[in-house]
Protein backbone atom coordinates (compact mmCIF):
# COMPACT_ATOMS: atom_id res chain seq x y z
CA UNK A 1 0.00 0.00 0.00
CA UNK A 2 1.23 3.49 -0.92
CA UNK A 3 0.37 6.72 0.87
CA UNK A 4 -2.81 8.09 -0.65
CA UNK A 5 -2.80 11.62 -2.07
CA UNK A 6 -5.02 14.39 -0.79
CA UNK A 7 -7.21 16.33 -3.19
CA UNK A 8 -6.19 19.97 -3.37
CA UNK A 9 -9.81 20.71 -4.22
CA UNK A 10 -10.57 19.98 -0.56
CA UNK A 11 -8.11 22.63 0.63
CA UNK A 12 -9.78 25.61 2.28
CA UNK A 13 -7.46 28.62 2.25
CA UNK A 14 -5.94 31.35 0.08
CA UNK A 15 -3.99 30.66 -3.07
CA UNK A 16 -0.29 29.92 -2.36
CA UNK A 17 1.97 32.94 -2.66
CA UNK A 18 5.60 33.76 -2.03
CA UNK A 19 6.34 34.79 1.56
CA UNK A 20 9.22 36.79 3.00
CA UNK A 21 12.62 35.18 2.25
CA UNK A 22 10.82 32.13 0.79
CA UNK A 23 11.79 30.34 -2.41
CA UNK A 24 8.43 28.56 -2.82
CA UNK A 25 4.76 29.51 -2.92
CA UNK A 26 2.99 28.83 0.39
CA UNK A 27 -0.48 29.01 1.85
CA UNK A 28 -2.11 28.14 5.16
CA UNK A 29 -5.50 26.52 5.54
CA UNK A 30 -7.40 23.33 6.27
CA UNK A 31 -8.44 20.14 4.49
CA UNK A 32 -11.99 18.92 4.89
CA UNK A 33 -10.78 15.36 5.63
CA UNK A 34 -7.99 16.33 8.05
CA UNK A 35 -7.86 17.96 11.47
CA UNK A 36 -5.91 21.09 12.30
CA UNK A 37 -4.23 23.68 10.11
CA UNK A 38 -1.85 22.84 7.31
CA UNK A 39 0.92 24.68 5.45
CA UNK A 40 0.72 23.99 1.72
CA UNK A 41 3.71 24.46 -0.60
CA UNK A 42 3.74 24.09 -4.36
CA UNK A 43 6.25 21.37 -5.32
CA UNK A 44 8.41 21.52 -8.44
CA UNK A 45 6.94 18.22 -9.65
CA UNK A 46 5.54 14.92 -8.36
CA UNK A 47 9.05 13.41 -8.01
CA UNK A 48 10.21 16.21 -5.68
CA UNK A 49 6.93 16.06 -3.75
CA UNK A 50 7.40 12.34 -3.04
CA UNK A 51 11.07 12.92 -2.26
CA UNK A 52 10.38 15.65 0.30
CA UNK A 53 7.54 13.79 2.01
CA UNK A 54 9.71 10.67 2.45
CA UNK A 55 12.54 12.75 3.91
CA UNK A 56 10.28 14.68 6.29
CA UNK A 57 8.50 11.52 7.43
CA UNK A 58 11.89 9.94 8.15
CA UNK A 59 12.58 12.97 10.34
CA UNK A 60 9.29 12.28 12.12
CA UNK A 61 10.18 8.61 12.49
CA UNK A 62 13.41 9.49 14.31
CA UNK A 63 12.06 12.60 16.09
CA UNK A 64 8.46 11.87 17.15
CA UNK A 65 7.40 15.47 17.84
CA UNK A 66 7.98 16.40 14.18
CA UNK A 67 4.91 17.34 12.14
CA UNK A 68 3.17 15.03 9.66
CA UNK A 69 3.77 15.67 5.95
CA UNK A 70 1.38 14.73 3.12
CA UNK A 71 0.95 15.24 -0.62
CA UNK A 72 -2.00 16.90 -2.33
CA UNK A 73 -2.60 17.39 -6.03
CA UNK A 74 -5.01 18.79 -8.55
CA UNK A 75 -5.15 18.34 -12.30
CA UNK A 76 -1.75 19.96 -12.92
CA UNK A 77 0.12 20.58 -9.67
CA UNK A 78 1.53 18.72 -6.67
CA UNK A 79 1.64 20.25 -3.19
CA UNK A 80 3.65 19.31 -0.09
CA UNK A 81 1.40 19.72 2.95
CA UNK A 82 2.76 19.95 6.49
CA UNK A 83 0.91 20.18 9.77
CA UNK A 84 1.19 23.72 11.09
CA UNK A 85 3.61 24.01 14.01
CA UNK A 86 2.05 26.27 16.58
CA UNK A 87 4.23 29.15 17.79
CA UNK A 88 6.99 28.21 15.33
CA UNK A 89 9.95 30.59 15.31
CA UNK A 90 13.51 30.65 14.06
CA UNK A 91 16.36 29.32 16.18
CA UNK A 92 17.84 31.91 18.54
CA UNK A 93 21.32 33.10 17.60
CA UNK A 94 22.32 32.98 21.27
CA UNK A 95 24.18 29.67 21.55
CA UNK A 96 23.95 29.67 25.33
CA UNK A 97 20.23 28.87 25.02
CA UNK A 98 21.19 25.41 23.76
CA UNK A 99 24.04 24.94 26.22
CA UNK A 100 21.79 25.79 29.16
CA UNK A 101 19.13 23.33 27.99
CA UNK A 102 16.43 25.98 27.45
CA UNK A 103 15.86 24.50 24.00
CA UNK A 104 15.94 20.74 23.41
CA UNK A 105 16.31 18.49 20.39
CA UNK A 106 19.02 20.30 18.43
CA UNK A 107 21.41 17.35 18.68
CA UNK A 108 18.77 14.96 17.39
CA UNK A 109 17.78 17.24 14.52
CA UNK A 110 21.35 17.87 13.37
CA UNK A 111 22.33 14.20 13.53
CA UNK A 112 19.28 13.18 11.50
CA UNK A 113 19.96 16.03 9.06
CA UNK A 114 23.50 14.71 8.51
CA UNK A 115 22.20 11.15 8.18
CA UNK A 116 19.60 12.22 5.59
CA UNK A 117 22.12 14.28 3.58
CA UNK A 118 20.38 17.60 4.23
CA UNK A 119 22.01 20.34 2.15
CA UNK A 120 19.95 23.33 3.25
CA UNK A 121 20.05 23.42 7.05
CA UNK A 122 19.64 27.14 7.52
CA UNK A 123 17.82 29.08 10.19
CA UNK A 124 14.21 29.14 9.04
CA UNK A 125 14.30 25.61 7.64
CA UNK A 126 14.90 24.53 11.20
CA UNK A 127 13.31 26.28 14.17
CA UNK A 128 11.63 25.94 17.54
CA UNK A 129 8.03 24.99 18.41
CA UNK A 130 5.88 26.29 21.24
CA UNK A 131 7.45 23.80 23.68
CA UNK A 132 11.01 24.95 22.88
CA UNK A 133 11.73 21.78 20.90
CA UNK A 134 13.74 21.99 17.68
CA UNK A 135 11.78 21.03 14.56
CA UNK A 136 12.85 20.64 10.93
CA UNK A 137 10.76 21.86 8.00
CA UNK A 138 11.28 22.08 4.23
CA UNK A 139 12.98 18.81 3.25
CA UNK A 140 13.22 19.03 -0.54
CA UNK A 141 17.03 19.09 -0.35
CA UNK A 142 17.40 16.09 1.94
CA UNK A 143 18.67 12.75 0.56
CA UNK A 144 20.57 15.04 -1.78
CA UNK A 145 22.88 12.47 -3.37
CA UNK A 146 19.85 11.08 -5.19
CA UNK A 147 19.30 14.52 -6.74
CA UNK A 148 22.93 15.47 -7.44
CA UNK A 149 25.61 12.79 -7.68
CA UNK A 150 28.53 15.25 -7.65
CA UNK A 151 28.23 15.99 -3.92
CA UNK A 152 30.08 14.28 -1.08
CA UNK A 153 28.30 13.15 2.04
CA UNK A 154 30.94 11.25 4.00
CA UNK A 155 29.61 10.01 7.32
CA UNK A 156 32.52 9.21 9.62
CA UNK A 157 33.53 9.40 13.27
CA UNK A 158 34.93 12.86 12.51
CA UNK A 159 31.49 13.93 11.27
CA UNK A 160 29.92 12.89 14.57
CA UNK A 161 32.66 14.29 16.81
CA UNK A 162 32.68 17.74 15.19
CA UNK A 163 28.93 18.41 15.21
CA UNK A 164 27.43 21.02 15.22
CA UNK A 165 30.20 22.12 12.82
CA UNK A 166 30.14 20.99 9.20
CA UNK A 167 33.12 18.77 8.41
CA UNK A 168 33.07 15.82 6.03
CA UNK A 169 29.98 16.55 3.94
CA UNK A 170 28.54 19.03 1.46
CA UNK A 171 25.92 21.61 2.39
CA UNK A 172 24.92 24.85 0.72
CA UNK A 173 23.66 26.15 4.07
CA UNK A 174 24.53 25.10 7.63
CA UNK A 175 24.04 26.46 11.15
CA UNK A 176 27.49 28.05 11.29
CA UNK A 177 26.49 30.50 14.04
CA UNK A 178 26.35 27.74 16.67
CA UNK A 179 29.32 27.77 19.10
CA UNK A 180 31.92 25.00 18.74
CA UNK A 181 31.76 24.45 22.50
CA UNK A 182 28.28 23.00 21.99
CA UNK A 183 29.99 19.86 20.70
CA UNK A 184 31.07 19.05 24.26
CA UNK A 185 27.77 19.96 25.89
CA UNK A 186 26.31 17.00 27.79
CA UNK A 187 22.72 17.51 26.63
CA UNK A 188 23.68 18.10 22.99
CA UNK A 189 25.91 15.02 22.94
CA UNK A 190 23.26 12.85 24.64
CA UNK A 191 20.71 13.92 22.00
CA UNK A 192 23.11 12.91 19.24
CA UNK A 193 23.66 9.54 20.92
CA UNK A 194 19.92 8.97 21.25
CA UNK A 195 19.32 9.82 17.58
CA UNK A 196 22.12 7.51 16.44
CA UNK A 197 20.66 4.64 18.45
CA UNK A 198 17.27 5.19 16.82
CA UNK A 199 18.74 5.13 13.32
CA UNK A 200 20.77 1.99 14.07
CA UNK A 201 17.70 0.23 15.48
CA UNK A 202 16.06 0.06 12.03
CA UNK A 203 16.26 -3.27 10.22
CA UNK A 204 16.65 -3.67 6.46
CA UNK A 205 13.11 -4.98 6.20
CA UNK A 206 11.60 -2.04 8.09
CA UNK A 207 13.49 0.47 5.90
CA UNK A 208 12.32 -1.23 2.70
CA UNK A 209 8.68 -1.36 3.80
CA UNK A 210 8.82 2.25 5.03
CA UNK A 211 10.07 3.40 1.61
CA UNK A 212 7.41 1.33 -0.17
CA UNK A 213 4.67 3.18 1.72
CA UNK A 214 5.79 6.63 0.53
CA UNK A 215 7.30 5.90 -2.89
CA UNK A 216 5.19 4.32 -5.67
CA UNK A 217 6.68 1.50 -7.69
CA UNK A 218 6.75 3.54 -10.91
CA UNK A 219 8.58 6.51 -9.30
CA UNK A 220 11.44 8.10 -11.27
CA UNK A 221 13.82 7.61 -8.34
CA UNK A 222 13.23 3.96 -7.56
CA UNK A 223 12.23 2.46 -4.23
CA UNK A 224 15.42 0.42 -4.34
CA UNK A 225 17.57 3.55 -4.73
CA UNK A 226 16.00 5.13 -1.64
CA UNK A 227 16.16 1.96 0.46
CA UNK A 228 19.75 1.19 -0.49
CA UNK A 229 20.87 4.74 0.28
CA UNK A 230 19.22 4.69 3.71
CA UNK A 231 20.63 1.26 4.56
CA UNK A 232 24.12 2.26 3.43
CA UNK A 233 23.95 5.47 5.45
CA UNK A 234 22.82 3.46 8.49
CA UNK A 235 25.73 1.04 8.10
CA UNK A 236 28.20 3.92 7.75
CA UNK A 237 26.72 5.56 10.83
CA UNK A 238 27.18 2.35 12.80
CA UNK A 239 30.91 2.34 12.09
CA UNK A 240 31.19 6.03 12.96
CA UNK A 241 29.12 5.71 16.14
CA UNK A 242 31.13 2.78 17.48
CA UNK A 243 34.31 4.83 17.07
CA UNK A 244 32.80 7.55 19.25
CA UNK A 245 33.60 7.10 22.95
CA UNK A 246 30.51 9.00 24.11
CA UNK A 247 28.22 6.68 22.15
CA UNK A 248 30.06 3.55 23.32
CA UNK A 249 29.56 4.57 26.93
CA UNK A 250 25.92 5.53 26.34
CA UNK A 251 24.78 2.17 24.90
CA UNK A 252 25.66 0.37 28.15
CA UNK A 253 23.52 2.68 30.29
CA UNK A 254 19.95 2.12 31.52
CA UNK A 255 19.03 5.31 29.60
CA UNK A 256 19.99 3.62 26.32
CA UNK A 257 17.85 0.57 27.11
CA UNK A 258 14.92 2.87 27.94
CA UNK A 259 15.42 4.92 24.76
CA UNK A 260 15.66 1.75 22.70
CA UNK A 261 12.48 0.23 24.14
CA UNK A 262 10.53 3.46 23.64
CA UNK A 263 11.69 3.72 20.03
CA UNK A 264 10.60 0.14 19.30
CA UNK A 265 7.12 1.02 20.52
CA UNK A 266 7.17 4.19 18.41
CA UNK A 267 8.07 2.48 15.12
CA UNK A 268 5.42 -0.19 15.72
CA UNK A 269 2.69 2.40 16.12
CA UNK A 270 4.02 4.89 13.55
CA UNK A 271 1.13 6.06 11.41
CA UNK A 272 -0.04 8.89 9.21
CA UNK A 273 -3.64 9.99 9.34
CA UNK A 274 -4.40 6.95 11.48
CA UNK A 275 -3.01 4.57 8.84
CA UNK A 276 -0.14 2.33 9.91
CA UNK A 277 2.96 2.90 7.78
CA UNK A 278 4.52 -0.54 8.39
CA UNK A 279 1.62 -2.66 9.71
CA UNK A 280 3.71 -5.84 9.67
CA UNK A 281 5.60 -4.51 12.72
CA UNK A 282 2.59 -3.43 14.80
CA UNK A 283 2.28 -6.82 16.54
CA UNK A 284 5.97 -7.69 16.82
CA UNK A 285 7.32 -8.57 20.24
CA UNK A 286 10.14 -6.49 21.70
CA UNK A 287 13.59 -7.40 20.45
CA UNK A 288 16.82 -6.20 22.04
CA UNK A 289 18.97 -7.87 19.38
CA UNK A 290 20.23 -4.70 17.68
CA UNK A 291 21.14 -3.05 20.99
CA UNK A 292 22.94 -6.19 22.15
CA UNK A 293 24.75 -6.35 18.82
CA UNK A 294 25.90 -2.76 19.27
CA UNK A 295 27.12 -3.51 22.79
CA UNK A 296 29.01 -6.55 21.55
CA UNK A 297 30.52 -4.56 18.68
CA UNK A 298 31.58 -1.81 21.10
CA UNK A 299 33.24 -4.34 23.42
CA UNK A 300 35.13 -6.29 20.75
CA UNK A 301 37.71 -3.57 19.88
CA UNK A 302 38.57 -3.18 23.57
CA UNK A 303 39.08 -6.93 23.96
CA UNK A 304 41.15 -7.07 20.78
CA UNK A 305 43.38 -4.24 22.02
CA UNK A 306 43.89 -5.98 25.37
CA UNK A 307 44.69 -9.24 23.62
CA UNK A 308 47.24 -7.53 21.38
CA UNK A 309 48.89 -5.95 24.43
CA UNK A 310 49.07 -9.31 26.21
CA UNK A 311 50.62 -10.97 23.16
CA UNK A 312 53.27 -8.25 22.97
CA UNK A 313 54.04 -8.65 26.67
CA UNK A 314 54.23 -12.44 26.43
CA UNK A 315 56.55 -12.24 23.45
CA UNK A 316 58.81 -9.80 25.30
CA UNK A 317 58.25 -7.11 22.67
CA UNK A 318 57.12 -4.67 25.34
CA UNK A 319 57.51 -4.63 29.09
CA UNK A 320 54.44 -4.17 31.24
CA UNK A 321 54.45 -0.88 33.07
CA UNK A 322 52.60 -0.93 36.37
CA UNK A 323 51.49 2.44 37.60
CA UNK A 324 50.21 2.21 41.15
CA UNK A 325 49.04 5.81 41.24
CA UNK A 326 45.61 5.07 39.71
CA UNK A 327 45.11 2.45 42.45
CA UNK A 328 45.59 4.93 45.30
CA UNK A 329 41.97 5.97 45.51
CA UNK A 330 40.82 2.36 45.36
CA UNK A 331 43.24 1.33 48.12
CA UNK A 332 42.14 4.23 50.30
CA UNK A 333 38.52 3.22 49.78
CA UNK A 334 39.27 -0.38 50.76
CA UNK A 335 41.12 0.74 53.92
CA UNK A 336 38.27 3.08 54.87
CA UNK A 337 35.76 0.28 54.37
CA UNK A 338 37.88 -2.09 56.48
CA UNK A 339 38.01 0.43 59.35
CA UNK A 340 34.22 0.82 59.18
CA UNK A 341 33.80 -2.97 59.32
CA UNK A 342 36.21 -3.22 62.29
CA UNK A 343 34.34 -0.51 64.21
CA UNK A 344 31.02 -2.18 63.45
CA UNK A 345 32.26 -5.56 64.69
CA UNK A 346 33.67 -4.04 67.88
CA UNK A 347 30.36 -2.32 68.59
CA UNK A 348 28.41 -5.51 67.97
CA UNK A 349 30.77 -7.47 70.26
CA UNK A 350 30.38 -4.89 73.01
CA UNK A 351 26.59 -5.04 72.70
CA UNK A 352 26.70 -8.85 72.82
CA UNK A 353 28.81 -8.78 76.02
CA UNK A 354 26.41 -6.32 77.63
CA UNK A 355 23.45 -8.51 76.71
CA UNK A 356 25.14 -11.58 78.18
CA UNK A 357 25.95 -9.70 81.43
CA UNK A 358 22.34 -8.46 81.70
CA UNK A 359 21.03 -11.98 81.18
CA UNK A 360 23.38 -13.41 83.87
CA UNK A 361 22.41 -10.63 86.28
CA UNK A 362 18.74 -11.49 85.79
CA UNK A 363 19.40 -15.18 86.46
CA UNK A 364 21.38 -14.40 89.64
CA UNK A 365 18.61 -12.09 90.94
CA UNK A 366 16.09 -14.87 90.40
CA UNK A 367 18.41 -17.27 92.24
CA UNK A 368 18.64 -14.90 95.26
CA UNK A 369 14.89 -14.49 95.28
CA UNK A 370 14.33 -18.24 95.35
CA UNK A 371 17.00 -18.73 98.04
CA UNK A 372 15.38 -16.09 100.25
CA UNK A 373 12.32 -18.25 100.13
CA UNK A 374 14.57 -21.21 101.21
CA UNK A 375 13.90 -23.04 97.95
CA UNK A 376 17.57 -23.25 96.89
CA UNK A 377 20.95 -23.43 98.76
CA UNK A 378 22.76 -20.04 98.73
CA UNK A 379 26.06 -19.93 96.79
CA UNK A 380 28.40 -17.06 96.07
CA UNK A 381 28.08 -15.51 92.57
CA UNK A 382 30.98 -16.31 90.27
CA UNK A 383 33.23 -13.29 90.38
CA UNK A 384 34.39 -13.98 86.85
CA UNK A 385 30.97 -13.20 85.43
CA UNK A 386 31.24 -9.96 83.42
Amino acid sequence: MVLSLLSYNNFIGPKPEKGHAATHLFSEGTFSELTGKWIVKIADDHKIARHEVLAQELFRLFIPHQQQTRIAHDETTYFVCSEKIESYKDLPYDGSRFEKGDITGLGQAMLVAVFLEEMDLKNGNIGVDGQNRVVKIDGDQSLASLLNYNLKFNLTSETIAKLPAKSTFSASNWLSFLPKTLSFNEQYRSEINQAMLRVLALSDDYIEKFVEFYIPEENEISRKSYAELIKTRRDNLKIAALENSSFRQYIFTPAAQKDFNEFLLHIKSFNIGGESVVPEYSSQTDDNTSLKDLQAAATLPILNTLNEQLELINSGTIQPVIDLAPLADEVNTIVADAIKIKNTLEQELKELQNNQKNQLDSVYKLYIQLKSQELLPLETQNENVN
